[in-house]
């Protein structure tokens, strides 16, 4: 095993969903940041034993939870909004139900007047296949439905979602799954929420858990970690298996 560091500047969110079982109180472990600063939607819990390294988040299908920048606390310089910055996307995640009409939503910044997401992961409807969307200027003009790999129903995956440069690539399971170059392109500056768990039109619910995780704004972190992550004084620390 080795660790791998990343300066904590970088790191935006990172939830481990400990706490008690059925409790509905969330927190955000970058240290420096608010520790309570997520508001929800219906009733999302903690669940205590199903976990991939203990607890994690229990999503019914009619629930989630959002995040505004203006609630992150004022460590870290980088905010909510990529632009051009590398940036790392991930998370444990379990489907217990396919996915709703308009699919379900994993993780996304929110659309904003009336203009689509900068960013998106989530279920198709069905098919368990997880896809990503990106927008520059108007609905999803760099890419629509990029391929994340498909969930299997009641097993754990772990999506990851980064840009590197010209390249956004997906994976899930250590493995890439789809690409698409961006070139310079910034991506679209907005003030929503982040959403986690749903979206913001009907039927976007996830029905299934979620564990580790992470938004990352300002580096592309390839490491696919064997424990939660962690940090150590400065450095954001995740245990890697090579």
């Amino acid at each position: 095993m080795a660790y791998s560091g990343i300066d904590r500047k970088y790191a935006q969110i990172h939830m481990h969903f400990d706490g008690a079982e059925g409790s509905n109180k969330f927190v955000n472990s970058v240290r420096g940041l608010k520790k309570d600063q997520f508001s929800y939607t219906g009733t999302p819990t903690i669940s205590s034993t199903t976990g991939v390294f203990g607890q994690c988040m229990k999503l019914d299908g009619a629930s989630g939870l959002n995040m505004t920048d203006a609630n992150r606390g004022t460590a870290g310089t980088q905010g909510l909004n990529v632009g051009t910055n590398n940036f790392t996307i991930d998370c444990r995640v379990k489907a217990d139900a396919a996915g709703e009409g308009n699919g379900s939503l994993l993780i996304e910044k929110a659309v904003n007047a009336s203009i689509a997401s900068p960013w998106v992961l989530t279920m198709l409807s069905a098919t368990y296949k997880v896809v990503y969307h990106l927008t520059k200027t108007t609905a999803w003009d760099l890419q629509l439905s990029g391929t994340a790999g498909t969930l299997t129903q009641g097993v754990w995956s772990h999506i990851k979602l980064l840009r590197n440069g010209s390249n956004v690539i997906a994976y899930k399971d250590r493995v890439a799954c789809g690409t698409t170059n961006v070139g310079t392109n910034s991506l679209l500056y907005n003030t929503s929420n982040i959403l986690i768990g749903h979206g913001n039109f009907s039927n976007t619910q996830f029905n299934g858990f979620m564990d580790e995780l992470r938004f990352l704004n300002g580096t592309a972190d390839y490491s696919f970690p064997d424990k939660p992550y962690s940090f150590d004084g400065d450095v954001y620390n995740i245990q890697v298996g090579i």
